[in-house]
């Protein structure tokens, strides 16, 4: 494969983009069953659940759905009695979203009675995309509010932090104005924690300047896409994308 003068992705992503994608165009379709998360999901599943002093607190499925269990082996196959209905599912997404939060009091913000919801809080952690077109993930540090009825959806490109003073700021400026060391550390640890439970299973985390990358002979197709409609498509639009 020749390597494309225009870029400088690195060589292993700009392989696994062409074998994903081999008419050069950016679309999703694929048997999730078929795919390799389905073949290693239940066991990811249940070491991210064995993290200490961390709870994924919110998940959702590719096909827009709460999430699938862990367990042993692979996913089963579809039956009619595991079919969501259609009206209760989200748009489908090129990837599996987990959001991963350290259980410390010191990352939830806003409630002053940890059992107490209904005044509102914010929790920092992070969203950890797993694609289902290849072996790869993506690790963004984000956060979610909730409240006794309501909570809001962490995704990939996090949103900016309304303080008490009615400043909007970024998830990372927030943590290190809010945070102590301790705190700052803690985050760390627990993105490294998350690259090596997902080492066992072949899945490789793309370093943030990777992500931002172009991926010049990447096009959208004429119809049926939705999401960011950007010119030049990028190594995160190639791998976490969502569609209808």
């Amino acid at each position: 494969m020749d390597q494309n003068p225009d870029t400088d992705i690195r060589t292993e992503f700009a392989e696994t983009i062409h074998q994903a994608f081999p008419d050069d165009v950016l679309v999703l379709v694929m048997d999730i069953q078929e795919s390799y998360l389905a073949e290693v999901f239940p066991r990811l599943k249940a070491r991210l659940l064995q993290l200490e002093d961390t709870a994924i607190r919110y998940e959702r499925d590719p096909q827009g759905g709460p999430g699938w269990s862990a367990g042993e082996g692979r996913l089963p196959p579809d039956s009619p009695e595991e079919i969501p209905d259609p009206a209760d599912l989200d748009r489908p997404y090129s990837y599996y979203l987990f959001f991963v939060a350290p259980t410390a009091e010191m990352f939830r913000f806003g409630a002053e009675d940890p059992d107490d919801h209904e005044e509102g809080s914010l929790t920092v952690g992070y969203c950890v995309a797993l694609s289902v077109l290849a072996p790869v993930a993506m690790i963004a540090l984000t956060h979610m509010e909730e409240d006794h009825f309501t909570h809001t959806i962490p995704d990939i490109v996090p949103d900016d932090v309304e303080d008490a003073d009615g400043r909007c700021i970024g998830i990372a400026d927030f943590c290190r104005e809010k945070l102590p060391e301790e705190g700052i550390r803690t985050l760390h640890d627990l993105r490294e924690r998350i690259i090596a439970t997902l080492e066992p299973f072949a899945v490789k985390v793309i370093p943030e300047e990777e992500l931002k990358k172009r991926v010049p002979w990447l096009k959208l197709p004429g119809m049926g896409f939705l999401g960011r409609a950007q010119v030049d498509l990028t190594v995160r639009d190639a791998f976490f994308f969502w569609g209808f």
